[in-house]
């Protein structure tokens, strides 16, 4: 479970930053040149091979690896969700009776964003939503049959895209770089203050 969470923990951190740098098109090629003065394709190729090399670009494509990897397997189990809706499912499946703002915490995602998986999940059969006995303006979120089976299928599909991604990494190097990944973002968190 540990490392369920790590890798969750660390594509979520990066997905909601970068716009895809493959995206670039000639258009914005030629807006590029143009806004710097003839510089033209190479100074194009300059700027993306500055990018190429940061921390930035790099978590990305990691990104971009993971979400393909688990969206393969997710077609090929029949899955009824997105990759980037399994945090939410299974921060419920684990939490069962947990609310909205808790799955935020959990996983490190602004609130609205957890409000449009839910109501996917809920859509979906997943996942049930019902006010707090307690404070009616709570929401209380539980995972159905339905959804436990998923959560269930889920794990395993977890286990085998990070098995593929730390298959190119000695058992050392993996835990080494997860424990790297980990330590900046806690300490991104710290010094900019994010809160979730």
């Amino acid at each position: 479970m540990k490392k369920e969470k790590n890798i969750w923990l660390i594509y979520q951190q990066s997905f909601n930053f970068a716009p895809s740098i493959q995206q670039w098109d000639m258009k914005k090629e030629s807006e590029y040149a143009a806004v710097n003065k003839g510089q033209g394709a190479t100074g194009f190729n300059e700027f993306l091979d500055g990018i190429k090399g940061t921390l930035f670009f790099q978590m990305h494509r990691i990104n971009l690896i993971m979400f393909r990897l688990a969206n393969k397997h997710l077609i090929a189990a029949e899955i009824p969700i997105k990759s980037e809706q399994i945090p939410v499912l299974i921060s419920i499946y684990k939490g069962n009776n947990i609310s909205q703002q808790e799955v935020a915490n959990i996983i490190h995602r602004d609130k609205s964003s957890v409000q449009r998986t839910v109501i996917i999940l809920q859509k979906k059969g997943l996942i049930t939503i019902h006010p707090d006995k307690q404070d009616k303006r709570r929401n209380i979120l539980s995972a159905t049959k339905k959804g436990i089976a998923v959560a269930g299928k889920i794990g395993e599909i977890v286990r085998n895209v990070e098995t593929e991604i730390m298959g190119v990494f000695d058992a050392e190097e993996a835990l080494n770089n997860i424990q790297s990944l980990k330590t900046i973002a806690d300490n991104l968190e710290q010094i900019h203050k994010f809160k979730y």
